[in-house]
């Protein structure tokens, strides 16, 4: 019962963790790889955003409350299907960091903490599902759904992002 609480607030600590790589390396990587990601015309190219650090940050920061949000609240509900889904779905998204640098053929943000926290994951997972006692259709479900929105977040955050840089933009010609 107490390895699974733990599990369970690892879950935003474990997302941090991972995403400050990304915070701390996009720009870096971005101006490194500048070259490398011009010559692969029409290829897809993994963090090809244009938005400042800031921006992004905001972004990850949106992604961490809802996390927190889902295991505040699955914790006090005692019910954790959509923590399960959501904790699926972060793992999804590591294996998809893995597949970006496998297709990239070089570093990327996101992969060293990817090939740490995966095997981790699957883990926690595994004891999750084997403490919580859900049927596969509830695990598989979960997962799936949540795999989805998280997709769909990021895709909608990667608009906002652009905005909000917009908006910086402004905040910073407003003179008092």
């Amino acid at each position: 019962m107490k390895t699974f609480y733990m599990i369970v607030w690892l879950l935003p600590v474990i997302f941090m963790l991972h995403d400050f790589e990304e915070v701390i390396m996009i720009r870096a990587w971005l101006q490194r790889n500048k070259s490398y990601i011009r010559a692969r015309k029409g290829k897809p190219v993994p963090f090809n955003i244009q938005a400042s650090t800031a921006s992004f940050t905001v972004a990850v920061a949106i992604e961490f409350v809802i996390l927190s949000v889902i295991t505040i609240l699955s914790y006090l509900l005692d019910n954790y299907v959509v923590w399960y889904g959501a904790f699926a779905g972060f793992t999804v998204h590591l294996v998809f960091h893995l597949y970006q640098w496998i297709r990239f053929k070089k570093y990327v943000p996101s992969a060293l903490t990817s090939v740490v926290f995966l095997p981790v994951c699957c883990y926690f997972l595994y004891k999750s599902a084997v403490f919580l006692g859900y049927d596969a259709l509830t695990l598989i479900l979960s997962t799936l759904i949540f795999t989805v929105i998280i997709a769909v977040n990021i895709a909608v955050l990667h608009k906002l992002m652009v905005r909000f840089d917009r908006w910086l933009d402004q905040y910073k010609l407003t003179v008092n």
